[in-house]
C-alpha cells in the first residue's frame, strides 16, 4: 500500500479518503452549491445586459409595450395617460410621462399635464419621479442612462432645470428659471 496524499490507494481498488470523506463531500456540495448559485446570478445578469431594449411602444392610452431585442415583451399598466416614452442610450433604461388631461379655460389651455416621471429597468419599473411644479414641461435621458435630466414649472410660468440619478432618484442639480447662457449642458436640449 503506497501513501496517497488524499487517503490510502489500494492497487486494484478505488481511492480511499479516510476519514476526511464525509467532511469532504459535504464541503464540496456546499461549494457546489455557492458556486451554483453564483453562476445562475450572474447569468441573469448577462442575459439583462445582453437582451437590450429595441423599441418602447404606447399601446393604449394608459399601457406600454416594451420590446427586447432578443424576443422578450414586457406590458406596463398605468392609471394614468401614457405619453413621451423613451429609451436611455444604455439600451437597458426606458421611460416615460404620466399625464392628465386638463382644462383652463382662462388660460386657454386644454391638453396633457405631466407630473409623474416612470423610469423603467431590468424589467420592472426602477422609481418615479415627481415635480414639484404644476408640469415636466420635457424630459430626457443623460450620461449614457445613469441620470435623467428634466424641466418644470407652471404653465405659462418658470423653467426649473433638474439632474436626477436614476439608480437612486436623488436630486443632484436644480437650477431654477435660468437665462439661456446659464443653462448647464445636461439641460440644453431640453426645451426643443
Amino acid at each position: 500500500m503506497k501513501n496517497h496524499p488524499l487517503g490510502r490507494q489500494n492497487p486494484g481498488k478505488s481511492l480511499s479518503l479516510g476519514s476526511y470523506t464525509g467532511a469532504v463531500s459535504s464541503g464540496t456540495l456546499i461549494m457546489g452549491f455557492i458556486l451554483f448559485t453564483a453562476l445562475m446570478h450572474g447569468i441573469s445578469i448577462a442575459q439583462e445586459t445582453a437582451n437590450p431594449i429595441l423599441r418602447i411602444l404606447v399601446v393604449d392610452q394608459s399601457s406600454v409595450r416594451i420590446v427586447y431585442s432578443l424576443g422578450k415583451d414586457v406590458t406596463v399598466r398605468e392609471s394614468r395617460k401614457i405619453i413621451s416614452p423613451k429609451i436611455a442610450a444604455d439600451k437597458l433604461t426606458a421611460g416615460w410621462l404620466n399625464s392628465d388631461e386638463l382644462v383652463i379655460p382662462e388660460l386657454n389651455f386644454e391638453g396633457p399635464v405631466s407630473r409623474i416621471l416612470t423610469l423603467y429597468k431590468n424589467g420592472k419599473v426602477l422609481r418615479t419621479i415627481v415635480a414639484d411644479e404644476a408640469c415636466i414641461k420635457g424630459w430626457e435621458f443623460v450620461h449614457n442612462g445613469k441620470r435623467v435630466a428634466l424641466v418644470d414649472g407652471g404653465l405659462n410660468s418658470g423653467n426649473n432645470y433638474k439632474l436626477y440619478d436614476v439608480s437612486s432618484g436623488k436630486l443632484l442639480e436644480s437650477i431654477a428659471n435660468p437665462a439661456p447662457e446659464q443653462i448647464p449642458e445636461w439641460g440644453k436640449g431640453l426645451m426643443k
